[in-house]
């Protein structure tokens, strides 16, 4: 399988001004930023976003801090590869395999899915 980057990364934040903070310091662009969402982009076009801790969109965090990573998007070479990362890694959790953009395919998992919360303990 040929994981090219990773796409994304989605965090619920409990301090959403302090997680954009962040991400402005660092140098990122900011894409769009609210209370409820803010996005980031990278030079080479990959994505981080912000959400609330406590937004119910989100899988729930097996960090008890709940500040931590809810979903990470996974960019592959090719149909093939897609095919092939989604079925290594969706043996034992769930996937989700999401539209193309620009010609990459994604697979999208979210941090509960790679094991169970009680795991994290």
């Amino acid at each position: 399988m040929t994981i090219q980057r990773v796409e994304r990364i989605v965090y619920g934040v409990e301090d959403m001004d302090a997680g954009a903070r962040y991400y402005r310091d660092w140098g990122l662009k900011e894409v769009e930023s609210g209370s409820q969402r803010a996005l980031f982009r990278t030079r080479s076009n990959q994505t981080i976003e912000l959400r609330p801790a406590d937004d119910p969109s989100l899988p729930p965090s097996p960090d008890p801090a709940g500040s931590t990573v809810r979903a990470v998007v996974w960019g592959v070479a090719d149909e093939a590869g897609l095919k092939q990362l989604g079925e290594a890694v969706g043996t034992d959790r769930d996937v989700m395999i999401s539209a193309r953009q620009a010609g990459i395919s994604r697979v999208r998992r979210s941090i509960q899915s790679l094991r169970k919360v009680e795991d994290w303990k």
